[in-house]
């Protein structure tokens, strides 16, 4: 993915890294809707709520290292898509949050 960046064009970079969080099994649209973002939203609204600040802040380290995969290629994808698609980018993020918890 970041040899993309640096060879291809942004756009194709995104739609790469879609494709193997696909195979990992992310199932992430290059173009969310807005109602995809507001659910996204929500989601994560939703699973802060059962958590406490204090909680957040020590929380162990993850050990899913599926996880760790998928969060790593979402935070390069996510990169290119904050120049490239704002809502997507929302979306990536979201999803971040939401492998975290």
């Amino acid at each position: 993915i970041k040899y993309l960046m640096i060879q291809r064009t942004k756009t194709e970079c995104v739609r790469y890294g879609i494709d193997v969080l696909k195979q990992l099994g992310e199932s992430v649209s290059e173009a969310p809707s807005k109602l995809s973002i507001m659910y996204q939203f929500l989601k994560v609204r939703m699973m802060l709520r059962t958590k406490e600040a204090e909680m957040l802040l020590y929380m162990s380290d993850m050990a899913d290292k599926l996880a760790q995969v998928k969060i790593r290629i979402l935070n390069v994808v996510s990169a290119v898509a904050f120049e490239t698609n704002k809502e997507l980018c929302s979306v990536l993020g979201m999803r971040i949050v939401q492998l975290t918890l």
